[in-house]
């Protein structure tokens, strides 16, 4: 789940899937949202067609399974100034937290991390207790500046 970097990976999600033995135990999900920011996938929001939390989003197709999820965001949140690296580590955390955890629609979360922010859960989902998250941060998330 991520932005452009991942939705223009059709190569790289082609080659993981046809790699030995994964292929006969992996169903591959590129959910991949070109331009959205991590906030919209958290939260649901600007009609993003991937979200991590919604009635058919990222984390409702693991449905409680253990899998691998790959997030990878963070480039159009710093970029369109939308907020700070304290707020996107506070995002990323909420984010680990719906997925190891699942969500109740309608309660809130307030992370720990970054700027501490609070999180309200658009819909409910299963905990994922024993999914791996692999945090894939691009070079820019090094910066807090607009085009950094």
């Amino acid at each position: 789940a991520g932005d452009s970097t991942t939705s223009h990976a059709i190569a790289l999600w082609e080659q993981i899937g046809n790699s030995g033995d994964l292929t006969a135990l992996a169903n591959i999900f590129n959910a991949g949202s070109n331009g959205f920011r991590l906030s919209d996938a958290v939260l649901n929001t600007n009609g993003i067609p991937f979200p991590l939390v919604g009635p058919n989003g990222v984390l409702a197709r693991l449905n409680g399974m253990p899998g691998v999820l790959v997030l990878c965001y963070g480039i159009n949140d710093l970029r369109q100034g939308q907020v700070t690296r304290g707020e996107l580590i506070a995002m990323l955390d909420a984010a680990i937290h719906a997925t190891v955890n699942g969500t109740v629609a309608g309660s809130s979360y307030t992370s720990p991390m970054g700027a501490g922010t609070t999180f309200t859960w658009a819909a409910s989902i299963p905990a994922n207790p024993d999914c791996r998250i692999i945090l894939w941060g691009p070079n820019s998330l090094a910066s807090d500046g607009n085009g950094g």
